[in-house]
C-alpha cells in the first residue's frame, strides 16, 4: 500500500501534503490584501468565483518571505472546514511513499511540540520531506479569523 504526497519547499524546508489534502496547483496571482488579517495571511482570491483566503507558509513558519518569482505557487487544499490557497516557494513533484513507512514523529523524536504544523518526516527519494497536517495549519481562532475578513471582502466587493 503506498501514500501519494505533493512535494514543495518553503524557505530551506522541503514540505509534502497528503494529495487528498491538494485539490489543485496555481501560478502565484494577484492578491487583494486584507485589512486586519493576521501577518500570514497574504488576502484572498477570486477562484473561480469563490473568494478564498491565502496564507504565506513562509510567514506561518516564522521565515523571511521573498517576493514572489516565476516558481512560487499557490495550493489550494482544505484547512479544517475551509479552503485556502497555500504560498510555496515552488511545487516539486507527486512522490509514492510506501504506506507502511509512516517516518517519525518529530515531536516525540525531538522533544518540542511540531505538532501544530508537521505530522511526522519521511524520507523520499533520499531527502528528508515534513508532511504537513493542513487540518491542524489553522487554530480555531485563525479559521475564524481568516473566514471573517475573507467574508467581509466578498460583502464589500457585491457592494461595489
Amino acid at each position: 500500500m503506498t501514500e501519494t504526497l505533493v512535494r514543495f519547499s518553503v524557505g530551506p524546508h522541503s514540505c509534502a501534503m497528503p494529495i487528498e489534502a491538494v485539490q489543485e496547483v496555481l501560478r502565484i496571482v494577484a492578491v487583494t490584501p486584507l485589512p486586519r488579517a493576521p501577518k500570514f495571511v497574504e488576502g484572498v482570491i477570486n477562484l473561480r468565483g469563490v473568494v478564498t483566503p491565502v496564507l504565506d507558509l513562509r510567514r506561518r513558519f516564522g521565515l523571511e518571505a521573498p517576493a514572489a518569482d516565476s516558481s512560487t505557487r499557490i495550493l489550494i487544499a482544505r484547512l479544517g472546514r475551509t479552503a485556502a490557497g497555500l504560498i510555496v516557494d515552488d511545487v516539486t513533484d507527486v512522490s509514492a511513499i510506501d504506506a507502511e513507512s509512516r517516518g517519525i514523529d518529530p515531536t516525540e523524536a525531538l522533544g518540542i511540540n511540531l505538532r501544530q504544523y508537521a505530522s511526522r518526516v519521511v524520507q523520499v527519494d533520499g531527502s528528508l520531506v515534513i508532511v504537513i497536517d493542513p487540518a491542524t495549519l489553522l487554530t480555531d481562532a485563525e479559521v475564524a479569523a481568516v473566514e471573517a475578513a475573507a467574508t467581509e471582502e466578498e460583502s464589500d466587493a457585491g457592494q461595489a
